[in-house]
């Protein structure tokens, strides 16, 4: 059974953390806790970069937790990933946790989760990893079709652009860095586009 839908602004773990800190103006280095009310306002600003992939364990947990990792150091990030045909609550796959620990990237409490309404209702991008999974989003989820893209859509290098990534599913760990190698590649540019286009929640879809 599909759980009921919930308004996200009183869901504790809305843009990721109850725990935002802003700059005090009147003593420079001192922080304090948002307001929930100014909290809100801030996450409309938010950039929700969600990954799609089928399962949620091998490619778009690592898309989520290489890019997170790009933009740590930036505050009006909220990243995610789901599966189209996911199994919730599933770990990432092991070698995509040992790639990823290698760089100094835990993802030992990943779960995976499959996409839902209100994971796309609240992603201002979302990026899939093969053409196959925008179009099962676009029949189911019509409304996201403004907003979605392969993530190799906008890659530098043209022997990638365009491109699927590839799925290592059930191959050994060479077939995982080939999938890391790849994506390294292709989320630069992907935060490049953001950064480009981005113009608030009220202009971020493509037709917009």
């Amino acid at each position: 059974m599909v759980p009921p839908e919930h308004d996200s602004t009183q869901d504790p773990r809305f843009c990721e953390s109850s725990k935002v800190l802003v700059s005090d103006n009147s003593d420079v280095g001192v922080t304090r806790p948002l307001t929930r009310r100014a909290e809100l306002a801030s996450c409309q600003f938010v950039k929700h970069v969600l990954f799609v992939c089928t399962g949620n364990v091998c490619r778009s947990p690592m898309a989520e937790a290489l890019f997170r990792e790009l933009v740590k150091d930036r505050q009006d990030y909220v990243v995610g990933s789901a599966g189209v045909a996911a199994m919730p609550g599933q770990a990432a796959s092991q070698h995509t946790v040992d790639i990823l620990a290698d760089k100094g990237i835990s993802i030992r409490d990943f779960r995976s989760r499959p996409v839902s309404d209100r994971l796309i209702r609240e992603a201002t991008h979302i990026f899939a990893m093969a053409g196959h999974h925008l179009e099962l989003l676009a029949m189911d989820f019509p409304e996201a079709a403004d907003k979605a893209y392969l993530v190799s859509e906008f890659c530098a290098d043209d022997g990638l652009r365009g491109e699927d990534v590839h799925d290592p599913i059930g191959m050994g760990r060479g077939a995982y860095d080939h999938t890391r190698k790849s994506l390294e590649i292709m989320l630069p540019s992907v935060f490049a586009f953001i950064e480009q286009t981005w113009k608030g929640p009220e202009a971020s879809s493509k037709s917009e």
